[in-house]
């Protein structure tokens, strides 16, 4: 398909998109931001061994719907190392179903450290990196002497934030407050009090060390949060100094909507300096909404609709009359209502190597949406979620943040609330304001891969380096789906090719239409995003409390790489298939069903009926005749071993004893938009284009297309070690990331290893109206 064509496709399909009004906005302009791709990736745990495989789950929606037509077949996957932003591992995959999965080796002598795992597609890629799908993970390496996990714990001091950053006197202030692991135990009491020791009010303190107040202050005093112990010891924290006058923001998410309240103290001022704005941003900076209002009281609240906020986190922003940021209230917004699997299981008790069945069901049936879940059975603690959460990993990132949040969908809103109170103490202001100054405003540069997956790039002249526009490029894939392709240049240079049922590692030439072989030169694209986010070096979501389990599941990773089948690698494949895109009614010569010729002029003289050449100065031209022996052409389209040669000259100059057969088309032909008054086609007998001179301005290129996909019931009974006394101390007991779950339920089974203790059951899926599904439970190895 030609570039014009593909463009003219995108076109008609973006207008069928408004026509059909996906988002329901009557009488509004449409715009790109109007049609929104999401891709969420999952693993089946989120802590590795170097060698270990990952096993991952990317489900792909728009505009939150699991509707047709995609927008997007192609996914594009990447491993980063959170320290140096460098990619270990590029991968891309086809959708199936909404759906894409596999697995990824671990290289034995990756850096021990936190990674990323990010998902788009080139239809993203016309927005912000930030709307990537993100998933972080830990990876150990043995031979790596780094003191990862004592890497920026967390300080053992209490945490006091206030909404707003801001404490005001005489205003109703809410107050979170965070106590470290290491003082919450039984028996504790906890108390804000004045500074006369006067009890304001007594604190009651979630497992997650979490605790909220309301209360108003005075400027004129200190208060303290206290801490005391079983044994009577006391801890005591200050809280921020109360301010006397200021501006104060805070929210509260109601049934269909935020409530955003501000409270002021001293501020004063003509009209004029009394206008502010209220604008929200979705995680990428995207301004979504706009308020004008005026405060000229102390007192201001605004509904926002529900509507307006974006999955995950959103920024709340308020603005002065000059400009400047005021408040910044983030907020995380899950608007699909969780609903519950079961998980049914006899007992919850096994012994080592004993067979577990599980049903899975949607509790009373009352869904008619039925979703497509993913299920993992691993060792308790691999995942981020299974320990305490520690601020020091997630409150100076967004992204990390975002992911653990969508990951754990027991947490719920009031410690969402908390949370994203302190994640406002910590942001960093100027880089947010930065990012809000400098916003990407999304324009069609990256075309959707609508069909499959593409390969792009820019024709420009050698000499001028200047782009060159309104040109046909020529793409031949070779060996393994053959194919050939053409394409004419945007003004900009720029081209694109979408091919076909491709898979692998598949060989590709380009090259401009030209008999000059020094005039163009062709740049191949990165068809990976080079827009990295700067997370650092992130501590690991693991603490040094967790030594023991590390030393288990190293020597259980150990063990299960060394017994346990290998996975087979893949071996790029070089042999052609017989199917070819330029492939009907030709006629074919097969050189050995003659006697001996003895050049190229003598094989078109004698044996090619309908393919002739002329001869002058010394240059060469191809005709192709009709059946009644009339010309039908002097221009035929000539290509040897699928790669077009723009000079008749160099076949006429080949080896006559390395052509294996010659195949004409005397026809009109149509490939794309493309009309061609006949084809000749060579074959030769070799694996170098029978040693023709290729013209400096062409390309040849091993280019990775898509991967094989892998979801069926990994690690169940019949990927058990062979034999009984075969090690088996998985770590992951079961994964299985694409079940379509039906009424009647679904059932799975799978074995113990030899390796006790506690494991999780966890569950995760989506239905088509983009609601989530989750389901827990917990199973004992003894």
């Amino acid at each position: 398909m030609s570039c014009y064509k593909i463009f003219r496709y995108y076109l008609l399909w973006f207008f069928l998109l408004a026509c059909l009004n996906l988002q329901g906005q009557n009488n509004k302009e449409f715009n790109l931001n109007d049609v929104k791709e999401t891709v969420y990736i999952d693993t089946d745990r989120d802590i590795y061994f170097a060698g270990e495989e990952i096993l991952f789950s990317a489900e792909y929606f728009i505009n939150q719907l699991k509707v047709t037509p995609l927008i997007s077949n192609v996914i594009y996957l990447e491993l980063i190392n959170c320290t140096d932003n460098n990619p270990v591992i590029q991968k891309k995959y086809k959708l199936s179903d909404f759906n894409a999965c596999g697995t990824l080796i671990i290289p034995t002598d990756i850096a021990t450290g936190n990674y990323m795992l990010r998902v788009y597609t080139q239809y993203q890629r016309n927005f912000s990196y930030l709307n990537y799908g993100y998933h972080f993970l830990t990876i150990l390496n043995s031979g790596d002497k780094t003191n990862f996990l004592n890497t920026g714990q967390i300080s053992d001091s209490i945490d006091i934030v206030s909404e707003g950053n801001i404490l005001l006197d005489k205003i109703e202030n809410n107050v979170v407050f965070r106590i470290p692991s290491r003082l919450l135990a039984n028996g504790n009491e906890y108390f804000i009090t004045d500074e006369t020791l006067n009890i304001i009010e007594k604190a009651e303190v979630s497992k997650d060390g979490f605790a909220q107040c309301e209360f108003i202050g005075n400027y004129s005093k200190p208060y303290y949060f206290h801490l005391i112990k079983s044994n009577g010891d006391t801890i005591t924290a200050p809280f921020p100094e109360i301010q006397k006058a200021g501006v104060q923001s805070q929210t509260q998410w109601l049934e269909n909507g935020i409530n955003y309240s501000i409270q002021t103290n001293g501020i004063t001022g003509n009209t004029q300096d009394l206008n502010y704005q209220i604008k929200v941003f979705t995680n990428d900076f995207n301004i979504v909404y706009n308020k004008n209002i005026i405060l000229n009281s102390t007192s201001f609240e605004t509904q926002i609709s529900a509507e307006i906020f974006s999955e995950g986190i959103n920024y709340i922003v308020l603005f002065d009359a000059k400009g400047n940021v005021e408040q910044i209230n983030s907020v995380y917004n899950q608007s699909k209502k969780v609903g519950e699997i079961e998980i049914e299981i006899d007992k919850d008790r096994f012994k080592t190597r004993e067979a577990v069945q599980v049903h899975i069901g949607l509790k009373d049936n009352l869904s008619v949406d039925f979703p497509v879940i993913s299920v993992s059975v691993v060792k308790h603690k691999t995942k981020k979620g299974d320990h305490s959460f520690n601020p020091a990993l997630y409150l100076n990132d967004a992204l990390l943040l975002n992911d653990y949040l969508q990951d754990n969908y027991e947490i719920d809103n009031k410690l969402q609330k908390q949370i994203m109170m302190m994640f406002d103490k910590y942001l960093n202001r100027s880089f947010f304001e930065e990012k809000i100054k400098n916003a990407k405003i999304p324009t069609l540069e990256y075309i959707p891969e609508t069909r499959d997956v593409t390969i792009s790039g820019i024709l420009r002249n050698k000499d001028t380096q200047l782009p060159v526009a309104n040109h046909d490029i020529y793409a031949s894939v070779l060996f393994n789906n053959p194919q050939l392709h053409i394409c004419k240049s945007r003004e900009n240079g720029g081209f694109i090719f979408s091919l076909n049922n491709v898979s692998g590692i598949n060989d590709i030439f380009l090259c401009p239409e030209s008999t000059d072989e020094n005039e163009y030169e062709i740049l191949i694209t990165n068809s990976f995003s080079s827009e990295m986010p700067k997370t650092g070096e992130i501590p690991a979501f693991i603490d040094s409390s967790s030594s023991e389990l590390i030393r288990e599941a190293f020597i259980n990773a150990q063990i299960s790489q060394n017994f346990q089948r290998k996975p087979e690698k893949e071996t790029p494949s070089r042999i052609s298939k017989r199917s070819f895109n330029i492939d009907n009614n030709k006629t074919t010569t097969i050189l050995a069903d003659f006697v001996n010729l003895k050049n190229m002029e003598e094989l078109f003289t004698e044996i090619v009926p309908t393919a002739k050449f002329k001869k002058s100065n010394g240059r060469y031209t191809f005709s192709v005749f009709d059946a009644n022996g009339n010309i039908f052409s002097e221009n035929p389209l000539v290509l040897l071993d699928k790669i077009p040669v723009f000079d008749p000259t160099k076949i006429m100059q080949l080896d006559i004893s390395l052509i294996e057969k010659v195949e004409v088309i005397n026809k009109t032909y149509i490939l794309g938009a493309n009309t061609f008054q006949g084809v000749i086609m060579l074959t030769s007998k070799t694996n170098n284009f029978a040693g023709i001179k290729i013209p400096e301005s062409s390309v040849f290129i091993e280019y990775p297309t898509v991967e094989e996909t892998n979801h069926i019931g990994r690690f169940s009974k019949k990927y058990l070690p062979a034999g009984e006394r075969m090690p088996d101390f998985r770590t992951t007991l079961f994964w299985d990331s694409h079940i379509k779950l039906k009424a009647e339920g679904h059932d799975i089974d799978f074995m113990t290893s030899d390796s006790k203790g506690a494991y999780d059951i966890e569950i995760k899926g989506y239905a088509s109206n983009g609601q989530i599904f989750y389901g827990k439970k917990q199973i004992f190895v003894q």
